[in-house]
């Protein structure tokens, strides 16, 4: 299975999340838009409304069907960044959110552009000038 760089960025990021709860302002200036599929959304939703200092178990008990994903990509994360010092698992987090709303807002913008195409050749100008600007919107932040 290949994984897209949006993929192992929001996997990163939830892993070092998950694993050191310090981390996880990181995440207030993201949404569910930003994550790509089902999983990862699930996952991030239950970190950014968990308690400040929630573990990982307490975490997992509110994601059934996802705990056990959860709890790799906490194992990942500890792996990852478990020799970094506390100050630069901050910054990093910082980083990855920043490199996944960069990433995804790309993704947004493809997907826009395929509407505004198809919309275009459907002769329907209402909706093209809708996502438009939409697309311009994305462009500005």
């Amino acid at each position: 299975i290949v994984k897209t760089s949006l993929k192992m960025v929001e996997e990163s990021l939830l892993g070092l999340t998950l694993a050191y709860p310090e981390t996880r302002m990181s995440l207030e200036d993201l949404t569910e838009a930003s994550f790509s599929v089902p999983e990862t959304k699930g996952i991030f939703v239950a970190v950014r409304d968990a308690k400040a200092k929630a573990t990982l178990a307490d975490i997992a008990l509110g994601l059934p069907e996802l705990a056990d994903y959860a709890k790799i990509l906490a194992l990942q994360g500890e792996e990852q960044f478990g020799s970094v010092g506390p100050a630069d698992r901050g910054v990093e987090t910082f980083t990855l959110a920043r490199r996944l709303q960069k990433l995804s807002g790309n993704k947004s913008k493809e997907l826009l552009t395929t509407q505004i195409q198809a919309a275009e050749a459907s002769g329907d100008t209402l909706l093209a000038r809708s996502l438009l600007e939409q697309y311009q919107a994305l462009i500005k932040e």
